[in-house]
């Protein structure tokens, strides 16, 4: 178990205030399943996976990423029982949906950096409002 400082708390409490989790959890799961694509056989019930285009507009995709970014709030309320938090969530998975666990090392990469997306969300909205900056203007070195 993680044991966390007060100044870590408060980072993370503060960045994760300032992202909008709908978007980058649309973002994230869309882009989860075109780089590893066997994980969309899980997703089969959402329609149309066929294509790059099709993953990102489809609105099924983006409602679970929001909702799995809802998770992760859970886990930014719950940093010190974190494990009880997801014991039925981890149960639904391996028992029930029998994901295979070998998928979860895919989507680590995901959950552990969040945070690193959430600083990255701030700078990106700092930079915008400090500068105003066009988002063409500075997308060549920060992408989506």
């Amino acid at each position: 178990m993680v044991e966390w400082t007060d100044a870590e708390r408060s980072a993370i409490i503060n960045l994760w205030g300032k992202i909008d989790v709908g978007e980058i959890g649309a973002q994230a799961l869309s882009r989860l399943l075109i780089v590893y694509p066997w994980g969309q056989r899980y997703f089969q019930a959402f329609g149309d996976l066929s294509t790059n285009a099709a993953i990102m507009g489809n609105p099924k995709v983006a409602q679970h990423g929001r909702t799995v970014m809802g998770g992760l709030e859970k886990a930014v309320k719950n940093m010190d029982n974190i494990k009880a938090t997801f014991t039925e969530l981890s149960t639904l998975h391996s028992e029930k949906l029998q994901v295979d666990p070998d998928n979860f090392m895919s989507c680590s990469f995901w959950v552990t950096s969040w945070p690193l997306w959430l600083l990255l969300s701030w700078v990106k909205t700092s930079l915008l409002r400090s500068m105003q900056l066009s988002r063409s203007s500075w997308q060549w070195w920060c992408p989506p």
